[in-house]
């Protein structure tokens, strides 16, 4: 497993150790699974900024298609005799 320097301020250290015994962990184990907790949010986050990002563009080409086919769909008009 790799290592990890990580400076907190002492509010930050105070908070974490009292966190960690609150939850019978070690302030190692609590740091880790904060960041694969925090990994997981971000990961969920941006794949949710890609997905709206796609669906615009899909909403975007679908209402093109829409009036297209509505143009197409419409009654020729009639030639005068």
């Amino acid at each position: 497993m790799a290592q990890i320097n990580l400076k907190l301020d002492e509010e930050q250290l105070t908070r974490t150790n009292y966190l960690a015994a609150r939850v019978h962990s070690t302030r190692t184990a609590y740091i880790r699974e904060a960041i694969r907790e925090y990994n997981v949010r971000t990961e969920r986050q941006l794949l949710a900024s890609r997905l709206q990002e796609v669906s615009e563009k899909v909403r975007d080409e679908s209402l093109s298609v829409s009036r297209e086919m509505e143009v197409a769909d419409s009654p020729l008009p009639k030639e005068d005799d």
